[in-house]
């Protein structure tokens, strides 16, 4: 038997009037959900705890089943893991967005505009963040918080420091968009000091050639860093230990590596992989299936597009991109697997809301397809047939359930 998840990365959402009352992802063309959910079970999955942030970062550890009430210390620890970036006892890392700050005279004035930079290719990130570590006076307020980073090739780096008890949570950029940063900004010492260090980023990386350049082409600038995500180091529970399957992940975003790593589980890089709209979603399937073949037992499929779009406002976005999931990632894996013995479970991770364009914890609708059973259900998959369904909670149930290793609920 072989094991498929598949997260379309806050795919759900809530009826939209625009799209007739449909959510995205029952306005979308999704031909092969619709087969599966015909003859699997459909239901929802409260992968978000009571009392834990809504986000990937909990629903995701909920997927792999490790309960957000135990193992929650913060995101960026967990992406700190996909970056390759070990924590010692006493450090604290940070999630390090590049963002994109308006042009109000006054730094604390400045309106966010974009959680990513506008989307800022890695190379051109790597520049700036180059540009501020080779800047004296940035370092030297680096330097007050032992602040070392870890630099990657896309928005998301990792900042870690030392010598602090402990950091008040810091709003995730994503949260705010379109509004005056000051508002969000925390008054403790650690986090002016973390505003100190955004004050003298903004100052380097807008006037950047970089910058110059995303601006002549229409751009936003990708002029400041955003600190948040904060938390200190986690362990999790062995995959393999626990379930007894071997397992792979592919995905394009560092907090899904960093989750399967401390795991045990490896990810697959895919060339063309990104987290955003214009991901290769066709190599993200072959990938899987090829790990599948060559013996893994289950293979963790995540597209973050759906979720990419969501924070920008971009519904046609959103709904190509639960299309293209269902046609080049879900149709491929179910032609490649034609035949053989296989159970496949499909979901979003947590809803992301097109009306705030920020995360929810509300359940999330799934189809668990078993290729030996058809259960007759001949529905189309969505929001609302899920609702007619079985509810999974908590969320961490969801792996054995797929295993077999208890009863559906």
């Amino acid at each position: 038997m072989k094991y498929i998840i598949l997260i379309g990365d806050g795919t759900a959402d809530l009826p939209i009037e625009a799209l007739g009352g449909k959510t995205p992802l029952e306005y979308a063309k999704t031909p092969n959900l619709d087969a599966i959910s015909a003859k699997g079970v459909v239901g929802r999955s409260k992968n978000v705890p009571d009392g834990v942030p809504a986000g990937s970062d909990t629903a995701i550890l909920s997927i792999f089943g490790c309960d957000p009430n135990r193992y929650y210390t913060g995101r960026s620890p967990l992406e700190a893991a996909g970056a390759g970036v070990s924590l010692k006892e006493g450090e604290i890392s940070f999630r390090t967005n590049v963002v994109s700050l308006g042009d109000e005279p006054e730094f604390l004035d400045k309106t966010i505009y974009s959680h990513n930079g506008g989307n800022v290719e890695g190379e051109q990130s790597i520049q700036l963040m180059q540009a501020l570590l080779a800047d004296p006076a940035f370092c030297a307020l680096a330097a007050k918080l032992q602040m070392r980073f870890q630099l990657s090739c896309s928005f998301r780096h990792v900042s870690v420091i030392r010598g602090v008890d402990a950091v008040p949570a810091q709003t995730p950029p994503h949260d705010i968009l379109g509004r005056r940063i000051g508002d969000y900004l925390r008054a403790d010492p650690v986090s002016q000091m973390l505003v100190d260090l955004m004050r003298r980023a903004f100052e380097v990386m807008d006037a950047h050639p970089v910058n110059a350049a995303r601006r002549a082409a229409g751009k936003l600038p990708a002029n400041c860093l955003w600190f948040w995500g904060e938390g200190k180091a986690v362990t999790l529970p062995d995959f393999y230990a626990r379930y007894g399957k071997s397992a792979c992940v592919i995905t394009a975003v560092p907090l899904v590596v960093g989750i399967a790593a401390l795991c045990g589980v490896p990810s697959i890089d895919v060339p063309g992989a990104t987290g955003d709209l214009d991901t290769n979603y066709l190599g993200k399937a072959q990938a899987a299936l090829e790990a599948l073949h060559a013996g893994k037992d289950l293979a963790i499929v995540h597209v973050e597009a759906p979720d990419e779009c969501s924070h920008a406002g971009d519904l046609n976005g959103k709904i190509q991109a639960i299309e293209q999931i269902d046609e080049k990632v879900l149709g491929t894996l179910l032609k490649g697997m034609e035949g053989e013995p296989m159970r496949l479970l499909y979901l979003s991770d947590h809803p992301t809301l097109m009306s705030t364009r920020t995360h929810d914890g509300a359940p999330v609708p799934y189809v668990l397809y078993d290729s030996r059973v058809d259960t007759g259900l001949n529905r189309p998959f969505g929001e609302t047939t899920a609702a007619q369904g079985g509810l999974i909670d908590p969320g961490t149930r969801l792996l054995s359930i797929l295993f077999e290793q208890e009863p559906q609920a």
